[in-house]
């Protein structure tokens, strides 16, 4: 009875191990994004950028991807509030919006897009930046942030795996294994 036991674990594990291979999933890559330190936006018409590297489409298909940001601030914007806004590299479609009162503030949020004209702005080799700017900004206002995290997470589909030459025949050995000890199990049992 236990070499029927061992027989059909050793046959179940080459049968998963052969089937591994086909299955898809889904990765994640986060990369850095860094900026000055401190950033210093003085109108809202000269944004600030931090770079950042590519997707590498090497990797797979991207689907979507993330920007998350942590920090704090001080500003001595004219309007009382400060309102700055964090753009994305391709169609900008990736906003991270943030409102706070002045003179000092702490910030932290994700903007997440799958806009396939975001997507394509930020994939090749090289390397593609964020903006920031203050869009309540007059001349003479200034704000500063200083990051205390910054990232860009990329969620991507890896391109299908081909299995080795070696996994389809252990997957039909396995198969005529498991058939013939079913057979000789039919057998003994008649």
């Amino acid at each position: 009875m236990n070499r029927v036991r061992l027989f059909t674990t050793l046959i179940t594990a080459a049968m998963v191990a052969a089937a591994l291979p086909f299955c898809a999933n889904a990765a994640m890559l986060t990369e850095p994004v860094t900026w000055p330190s401190p950033t210093v936006i003085t109108l809202a018409s000269s944004p600030v950028s931090a770079p950042f590297p590519e997707f590498n489409p090497a990797l797979g298909t991207l689907t979507d991807y993330s920007l998350t940001v942590a920090g704090t601030g001080t500003s001595t914007n004219s309007f009382g509030v400060t309102d700055f806004r964090f753009l994305a590299p391709g169609t900008g479609n990736i906003s991270l919006d943030f409102i706070k009162s002045l003179p000092s503030f702490s910030f932290s949020g994700t903007g997440t897009t799958s806009n396939p004209g975001d997507l394509a702005g930020i994939t090749g080799t090289g390397d593609a930046s964020f903006s920031v700017t203050d869009i309540f900004q007059r001349a003479g206002d200034s704000t500063s942030l200083t990051f205390t995290g910054s990232s860009v997470t990329f969620d991507f589909t890896p391109p299908a795996t081909v299995p080795e030459p070696a996994s389809l025949p252990l997957l039909g050995v396995a198969m005529v294994s498991l058939f013939g000890w079913l057979r000789c199990r039919r057998r003994a049992q008649s």
